[in-house]
């Protein structure tokens, strides 16, 4: 190892050998000529270049346009070459000449063009005037027209309500007379018949008075104002607010209407395309109800009915459509403020929708009393074929019959989107009409055949949050229904307490107590009217007593779960008391009367 190291130590500090061609790194040899050159450049003296301290070179003019640069003239050689030198005075004065009159005919320039702009702005302004004149003349003109036309109007509807009115008192004075006059036909007709039918005139269902015989028509007084003073179209407008709950907002600004939509139905369908059959209908006695031609006329009406029940619930559903959140919830709002009392929506009866149905409802209701065909129809669900008359009116598409079921379940689905949408207060007559339906129903037998359809309806009617008329129209069909056991275990469900009422809640849910809800609306309707009328007291009287003569067991059978029976005494007991202090003030009223004749004898 020591050898080969030293070998390695003696091979690196030997010196390397020069290349014998390094003359040709350094070139040739200098020429004489180039030696004279650079004698000649050496032996001449040096002279120093003049340094300009002035910058002499302009810069463009749009260096100078940079707001970020830091020269303000346009020009940094203080002594311009591009300045023209002025040899004599009067060269001078000739330019200050020239550039005066220029100047003048720029001011003499801008005089007119000032001038002419004022023209030009006075003309425009007095011909902006006169359009604006114009304008407000026609304005003015159509605003005349638009009032006398309104006045118009006016006098023509007070015209139509009075021809309206004639024509009732007509209708019913005509069906005064009917008696007589169906007797004189009966009398012609005795002439040309023979003698078996002649005894078989005392089978009529007649009844004495005064010891002449009168035919019965039962759809007398049937006719009403709701006939005649039926819209032609139905139509809901829904406003659009902006709800502001701060404390802090102005008060201009909370709850302002921002957009109005109006709604109308789409049927065609009128009353007064109908009102053939109901005159019809109304002149015929109760055995006439059940004639091939009275058929004809109950087939026709009912398939009116369900067009304008379809309607009426596309209607709804076109304002569920624009109804927002806030809207629901201000609608709960308001009637949790009104104590109960409704949702705030505007009670005149121009704002009214499902009018229409609810008059012809109204008279299904004692139709259904008096006809056994219209009793059939309900109760075994007899299907009713398609009536050629109202064609073109009727849009009802893919349905060749109709039955029973089918009409009160379109009713039953009504009532429940009337619900949703918080509309009961705009709908009374077709909940009221709705009601007595139901009733009429139960007066005929017809509950054990539409069970479910009935207390679905009764507990979609109660979770309506109905204005006071509806729930005391409750108490009718609580009377008649009463004496179904299933529909007393249906209304007194005894649910839970956590179900119905948490903290002074009410929850209108399915597992709910429906009596105990209507309790609740029943006590805070009767504390606002004050005295309640004889026949809500009879009603809710014989309810009570129903309750015990069929479904004796409710009271008896989960006492502590719901409170609804001890809602049930003590309504009862509220009633009883308020009947009898009524009955007291109305006794003292008439005392006092007699004592004042009394005394005005004497």
């Amino acid at each position: 190892m020591s050898k080969r190291n030293r070998s390695f130590e003696n091979s690196s500090n030997k010196k390397h050998k020069l290349d014998d061609d390094i003359d040709a790194l350094w070139g040739d040899d200098l020429d004489e000529t180039a030696l004279d050159v650079c004698i000649k450049l050496a032996t001449q003296a040096f002279e120093e270049e003049k340094v300009c301290t002035q910058n002499t070179s302009l810069r463009p003019y749009s260096f100078f346009q940079r707001p970020d640069e830091i020269f303000a003239s346009t020009q940094i050689n203080s002594k311009p070459s591009t300045s023209k030198a002025f040899s004599t005075f009067t060269d001078i004065q000739s330019e200050d000449i020239n550039l005066r009159q220029k100047y003048e005919e720029k001011e003499g320039e801008v005089a007119i063009l000032r001038s002419q702009i004022k023209e030009i702005k006075v003309t425009h302004n007095i011909k902006q005037q006169k359009i604006q004149n114009e304008w407000k003349h026609r304005l003015s003109g159509t605003e005349k027209e638009v009032q006398s036309i309104k006045s118009e109007l006016e006098f023509k509807n007070l015209e139509i309500a009075n021809l309206k009115q004639q024509l009732s008192v007509l209708a019913k004075c005509k069906i005064s007379t009917l008696p007589a006059t169906n007797n004189a036909n009966d009398t012609t007709l005795l002439r040309h018949n023979s003698s078996k039918e002649i005894k078989e005139i005392p089978t009529l269902r007649t009844c004495s008075l005064y010891g002449s015989p009168l035919i019965a028509f039962p759809l007398k007084d049937v006719l009403c104002d709701g006939f005649l003073n039926a819209p032609k179209k139905e139509k809901h407008t829904i406003k659009t607010k902006v709800i502001n709950p701060c404390r802090n907002a102005i008060p201009y600004l909370q709850n302002r209407t921002i957009s109005l939509r109006t709604i109308v139905e789409e049927t065609s369908l009128e009353i007064s395309h109908i009102m053939s059959s109901v005159y019809a209908l109304i002149g015929s006695s109760e055995s006439d109800l059940d004639s091939d031609e009275s058929i004809g006329h109950i087939d026709r009406l009912i398939w009116a009915t369900y067009e304008l029940l379809n309607s009426f619930k596309g209607l709804l559903n076109a304002i569920k459509l624009n109804l927002r959140t806030e809207d629901l919830l201000g609608s709960d709002s308001n009637y949790l403020n009104n104590g109960g009392s409704g949702f705030s929506h505007s009670t005149d009866c121009s704002y009214e929708v499902g009018k229409k149905a609810g008059v012809l409802m109204q008279f299904f209701s004692i139709l259904v009393c008096h006809s056994h065909y219209a009793k059939k129809y309900f109760c075994k669900q007899s299907g009713i074929k398609w009536s050629d008359s109202l064609r073109g009116l009727v849009r009802v598409q893919g349905i060749t019959s109709i039955t029973g079921n089918d009409m009160l379940e379109k009713i039953l689905k009504t009532v429940k989107l009337i619900g949703e949408i918080r509309l009961s207060d705009i709908t009374p007559t077709f909940l009221a009409s709705s009601i007595n339906l139901f009733v009429s129903l139960c007066k005929i037998g017809c509950c054990e055949f539409i069970n479910d359809v009935f207390c679905e309806f009764t507990k979609e009617t109660i979770f309506l949050r109905a204005s006071h008329d509806i729930v005391f129209q409750l108490t009718y069909l609580f009377r008649e229904a009463s004496l179904i056991p299933s529909f007393s275990e249906f209304l007194f469900n005894k649910a839970k307490a956590n179900s119905t009422n948490t903290k002074g809640v009410i929850y209108f849910s399915n597992d709910a107590c429906r009596f105990y809800i209507y309790a609740m609306q029943f006590e805070n309707a009767s504390n606002q009217v004050g005295t309640l009328p004889l026949n809500i007291t009879l009603n809710m009287l014989s309810f009570m007593y129903n309750t015990y003569k069929s479904a004796y067991w409710i009271h008896h059978t989960d006492i502590k779960g719901c409170d609804c029976l001890a809602q049930l005494y003590k309504l009862v007991m509220d009633i009883i008391f308020k009947a009898l202090e009524s009955y007291k003030k109305i006794k003292k009223k008439c005392e006092r009367q007699k004592s004042k004749e009394t005394h005005c004898l004497f």
